[in-house]
């Protein structure tokens, strides 16, 4: 049986219960968007699909990939700036650090299957949504989103099926 799996980053501390009030709030307060589909995250690697008994195997070479990159750089990843573009707001994200991580893994893992990695790290907070959102989201954000709150982040390995998301692994960046 196959599984759908993906790879995040995904932000602990006070940016993520910031994060997480943003998206009660604009789910309580706008339409829906793409962005509600998901827990806040930057996705490091496109959705892939393993055999489920493979999934042990790619968390152990997540987890090596990720022990590879030693010693870490502190911090692992830099939030550049809040981007409130008509099409989209969000997080943009730097890090050298978590790319070489992702492709360590997809390297270790591309016996099994191969990996879209991602080129643009970000997370996302709204896009898709109706352009008369745009000034009223906009300001949601301004105000619930610090991006120089403290923040730690977590690399996992989610899978997503019908009932929600799974997630197999979770170890601190």
């Amino acid at each position: 049986m196959s599984v759908e799996l993906i790879v995040y980053a995904c932000p602990v501390g006070d940016l993520a219960a910031s994060l997480q009030t943003y998206f009660q709030l604009a789910k309580a307060n706008f339409s829906a968007n793409p962005a509600h589909n998901y827990m806040p995250h930057i996705t490091l690697t496109g959705f892939f699909e393993a055999e489920a008994k493979d999934v042990a195997k790619l968390t152990g070479w997540l987890e090596a990939a990720l022990a590879a990159q030693q010693p870490k750089p502190d911090p692992v990843l830099k939030i550049t700036q809040l981007i409130l573009k008509p099409e989209f707001h969000g997080l943009d994200i730097r890090s050298p650090y978590l790319k070489i991580v992702t492709a360590d893994f997809a390297n270790r893992a591309h016996e099994l299957i191969p990996l879209r990695l991602k080129d643009w790290l970000h997370l996302s907070l709204a896009y898709d949504f109706p352009e008369s959102e745009n000034t009223g989201l906009h300001q949601l954000a301004k105000h619930t989103v610090d991006i120089y709150s403290s923040v730690q982040w977590e690399l996992c390995l989610y899978e997503r099926h019908h009932q929600g998301w799974t997630q197999h692994l979770s170890l601190p960046l």
